[in-house]
């Protein structure tokens, strides 16, 4: 849930609070939930207010790389990892660009496998 601003500027940045969902109302409008949401400490300022939240369904294990990492020749990508032969570029199919830990990162769909040890330029 994202702190109400009071002051009108737009400096603060959104508090992130855990909730509850007591209610989901089976209707979807312009591709909407409403929902009754439980939220310890937030007052009473947000009674039958309306605002947007971000609620995760679901969480899955990644691998990921730095961007630097990804080299793209004639429209395909590559990582070059290490193995016992020396240095290879693998081919890989790129999924979204992430931060994790304040570090960007792209994940990788296809191409390498745990374990693998990315060579960076």
């Amino acid at each position: 849930v994202q702190e109400r601003n009071h002051n009108g500027s737009s400096s603060l940045s959104p508090a992130i609070l855990p909730g509850k969902i007591v209610k989901v109302y089976p209707e979807i409008t312009d591709g909407r939930v409403i929902a009754d949401v439980d939220v310890d400490n937030i007052g009473n300022y947000f009674v039958n207010e309306r605002t947007l939240v971000s609620i995760p369904i679901a969480r899955r294990s990644v691998l990921a790389v730095p961007p630097e990492a990804v080299r793209t020749s004639h429209g395909i990508d590559y990582v070059r990892i290490s193995t016992a032969d020396g240095n290879l570029d693998v081919a890989v199919i790129l999924g979204e660009h992430l931060d994790i830990d304040g570090e960007k990162r792209v994940e990788v769909l296809t191409g390498l496998r745990d374990g693998d040890r990315v060579v960076l330029p």
